[in-house]
């Protein structure tokens, strides 16, 4: 093995190896040569060895202990023995502040499910129906909203009041990265 070359300072994407590294060439058994890399420490611990890496199984695990916890928290919030709060029951109303803008929703719970039908309308653009489904525990509300026009979005908030529903609105699939947006309903 002969050393073809040896770097000290620090490099960037130029092809060079990194501080602490030495690249050599090995002979393969076709007659040419393989080239490979030895890694180099000095007393200190300096170069690549002070670098702390998470290894793909641990990010794993971690991810597992996280999904679990919240899809456990989320299981026990909604629909774990509680039922859903029956003030959910009724026609509500988006609380908006543009004219020509309407969303409204007429809900009905049975147990954990919560279903319903509604209508829609867009400032200068159509309206037309929807349809609801869902589920709720206690004052806690998910919902699926589908509209007529082949657009979903999602539903998720809180019963605050009697007359009050608070949440976030998404549109679009549920695995989509849209924003969502902070809607109040007002029960009519």
């Amino acid at each position: 093995m002969t050393p073809v070359q040896k770097r000290s300072a620090p490099t960037g994407c130029d092809g060079f190896s990194p501080p602490g590294v030495i690249r050599f060439r090995e002979p393969s058994r076709k007659g040419g040569s393989t080239p490979y890399e030895k890694r180099i420490y000095n007393r200190n611990g300096e170069g690549l060895a002070r670098h702390h890496r998470v290894r793909p199984i641990q990010l794993a695990g971690l991810l597992l202990v996280a999904t679990l916890a919240c899809h456990r928290s989320a299981a026990t919030a909604l629909g774990d023995g509680e039922r859903a709060d029956s003030r959910l029951n009724g026609k509500w109303s988006e609380i908006v502040t543009l004219p020509g803008i309407s969303l409204i929703m007429n809900l009905s719970t049975s147990g954990n499910d919560v279903t319903g039908t509604g209508t829609y309308a867009i400032e200068a653009g159509r309206s037309g129906t929807l349809t609801v489904s869902g589920i709720a525990a206690g004052s806690l509300v998910k919902l699926a909203i589908a509209f007529d026009m082949g657009t979903a979005a999602q539903f998720d908030g809180n019963l605050v009041s009697s007359d009050t529903l608070s949440g976030h609105l998404k549109y679009g699939p549920p695995e989509s990265l849209s924003p969502s947006l902070l809607v109040n309903f007002r029960k009519i």
